[in-house]
């Protein structure tokens, strides 16, 4: 679902625009978005994965998380398609893009919110819990702007 505040938005189409500019990029999701139909997005070893989450929350954070981060990659890696996308998880837990070393992914979930760091270098991201965004300096960030 969009923000409310228009401010908070970054469009689909300017994701590539920030990529280029910055290291790295954050999205934050509610499971709120989760469709059915975001199942077509997973590979069939993924479907598989979900099915070990017993909590429903857990399953539509997989889900939703997987499906947004895809469409999200689709937009940074031009030349691949969806279903070319292939995420890997490693030993030390980091999920990476296949055949990308140069792209790092950090996932961080709390109760229905994700949390979606992309970025060219190492990095990790952590969400303990949504509250109102009251910095000046970081509503004011390009990032958030339209």
């Amino acid at each position: 679902m969009p923000s409310k505040n228009t401010q908070n938005r970054c469009a689909y189409d300017d994701i590539m625009s920030y990529w280029i500019a910055y290291d790295a990029i954050t999205f934050l999701i509610d499971i709120g978005n989760y469709k059915p139909a975001f199942h077509d997005f997973l590979s069939d070893e993924e479907k598989e994965h979900e099915l070990r989450f017993k909590p429903e929350i857990s399953r539509q954070r997989f889900v939703v998380s997987r499906a947004v981060l895809k469409n999200i990659l689709v937009k940074i890696l031009p030349k691949m398609k969806i279903s070319d996308i292939v995420l890997k998880r490693e030993n030390d837990g980091r999920i990476r893009v296949k055949d990308k070393p140069h792209v790092y992914i950090c996932l961080s979930y709390y109760d229905t919110s994700i949390l979606i760091t992309v970025g060219k270098i190492k990095i990790g991201c952590y969400i303990e819990r949504v509250r109102p965004l009251l910095d000046k300096k970081i509503t004011a960030s390009p990032l958030f702007n339209n």
